[in-house]
């Protein structure tokens, strides 16, 4: 199968899931499969001139590096977009959008891609192994770069392209603003989220966040620590295998 082939197949399994699962009827849905096609055209369109893979399979989760199942990723090296749709489309769409944006970071090789030191060490930390604080303030400061600038492009992507009957935007910048400063709470905690207990999951802390990107993401407020403390259930080192 050639790679224009798979992509094809691949935007094919994305309105299949929306009429699936789709609660939308009337004018409402036909303006809004008219949207999402707009968009899924465009983005098979620049996958294949750019010889990007879509992986958007009809699943709950997708497999990324062979073994961890996740909703969906961008990998650079593999040159692979992945998104599981098998799902209501409320709740693949938003990571399709935002795994996309992670695309165009890499495309244009934009500063806070480029320059992202990734979470090697910060993981590494939370595991248990000493490391130059310096470091860990490094990646903190670069993967909050990288996701702030991947979610204002998503959010330009559902104004963009008017879908908005299928993403909440407030609820959206809520829900990223709680992902984003999570990282801060790592750094000062050297804990991660209990898998469903995501920050950007739980609505006792969705709905506390501001639904903007005007904040100072260096600093963590007292109200937003504890809501973290309280909600994700954070693990420790000594809880990782």
């Amino acid at each position: 199968m050639t790679l224009e082939q798979n992509n094809r197949k691949s935007v094919e399994k994305c309105m299949t899931s929306l009429y699936n699962y789709s609660n939308l009827s009337g004018k409402r849905l036909v303006t809004t499969v008219a949207n999402l096609k707009s968009y899924l055209f465009d983005l098979e369109k620049k996958a294949n001139k750019n010889k990007i893979r879509l992986h958007l399979i009809l699943n709950e989760g997708v497999p990324y590096a062979d073994s961890l199942m996740v909703n969906g990723y961008f990998w650079d090296e593999k040159r692979t977009l992945a998104c599981a749709v098998g799902k209501p489309i409320q709740d693949w769409l938003y990571i399709l959008l935002h795994e996309d944006s992670h695309l165009d970071q890499f495309l244009e090789q934009v500063p806070e891609w480029t320059q992202n030191s990734g979470l090697d060490e910060i993981t590494s930390w939370l595991q248990g192994k000493e490391v130059d604080p310096r470091i860990l303030d490094r990646e903190t400061e670069t993967s909050i770069a990288v996701e702030l600038d991947c979610e204002k492009r998503t959010v330009e992507k559902i104004l963009d392209y008017n879908l908005t009957d299928l993403i909440d935007l407030n609820n959206y910048i809520q829900m990223s603003n709680s992902y984003i400063l999570f990282y801060l709470w790592v750094r000062k905690h050297r804990k991660w989220y209990k898998v469903g207990q995501e920050p950007y999951r739980v609505p006792e802390i969705v709905s506390q966040m501001p639904n903007h990107f005007n904040l100072d993401y260096t600093t963590l407020d007292k109200n937003t620590e504890d809501l973290f403390t309280k909600y994700t259930g954070g693990y420790d080192y000594k809880d990782f295998d």
